[in-house]
């Protein structure tokens, strides 16, 4: 008896290994095949079967890839534009997470359902006069026209809000007491507290501005505030596209947010478990 329910449990095992193995394959195999085909010639990228090792291996690519879009410039507006994003978003989001979760006034709720009614809004849908808006106030293919319209999201708010509603209050109530400031209850109760959320709400963001494209293309008028994404998209010729350099200079987009998540993997999974307790 003991044996069989062993066997079962060994099997069972199995079975899940090779579920897994199986989903990973299928997430890793279109990496494997932008990164092998961003060290091949142009007429091996779509040849059919793939060759999975390039022959020849052409790291050559990736320096041609990068002086033919010039990629130093995007790859620089790009982390202006992210960073200026994330910093934005934390500061602005947590503080009205922070309103919404310990504070008590009329009309919060109405309001907090409007901040829940922006998260199903997709940009498409207010993309014409948030751009009439960036244009009257003159910010069309500045730093402020990439940046601003985008510095606080919805999800932002919600997230936060429902983390530090986790937070006890009665640590609030005990700094209230002891003649603390809101700003610095804000600063050394809750914000050390917020650590976890915060990292991820950054990787989010992060993630969010990193790949956007539509936005930079609407507001951006010239290759001096082109972001990385539309820097890849300029590689696109009518007669013949050099796909490799595409791919080359895909890899190169794909480092950073593949090593944020990295470094966040732990901050994100313990954020998104404690926010789901309450």
């Amino acid at each position: 008896m003991a044996r069989s329910k062993w066997l079962r449990r060994q099997s069972t095992n199995l079975v899940r290994l090779a579920v897994l193995l199986a989903l990973a394959a299928v997430t890793l195999f279109p990496l494997a095949w932008i990164v092998t085909g961003s060290l091949k010639p142009l007429e091996q990228v779509f040849a059919i079967p793939v060759q999975w090792v390039p022959d020849p291996i052409q790291p050559q690519n990736y320096p041609d890839a990068i002086q033919a879009t010039d990629f130093s410039r995007p790859l620089l507006n790009s982390v202006i534009v992210t960073s200026s994003q994330v910093a934005i978003n934390l500061v602005l989001c947590s503080l009205a997470g922070f309103g919404f979760a310990k504070y008590r006034f009329r009309g919060r709720e109405q309001l907090f359902l409007g901040v829940l009614a922006m998260t199903l809004l997709p940009l498409q849908v207010i993309m014409i006069p948030l751009f009439l808006i960036v244009k009257g106030l003159g910010w069309v293919n500045t730093y402020q026209g990439l940046i601003l319209p985008t510095a606080a999201s919805a999800f932002g708010v919600f997230f936060m809000r429902q983390y530090i509603s986790t937070i006890p209050s009665d640590y609030v109530d005990a700094a209230r007491v002891d003649g603390a400031s809101e700003l610095t209850i804000f600063r050394k109760v809750v914000i050390p507290q917020c650590i976890p959320a915060l990292v991820t709400l950054g990787v989010m963001v992060g993630l969010s501005s990193w790949d956007e494209f539509l936005w930079p293309l609407i507001v951006v008028g010239g290759r001096e505030l082109a972001t990385a994404p539309l820097a890849m998209a300029q590689l696109r010729s009518l007669y013949q596209t050099p796909f490799h350099f595409i791919l080359a200079v895909a890899v190169v987009m794909v480092i950073p947010p593949l090593l944020a998540f990295l470094f966040a993997q732990r901050q994100i999974i313990q954020s998104v478990s404690q926010t789901g307790i309450k």
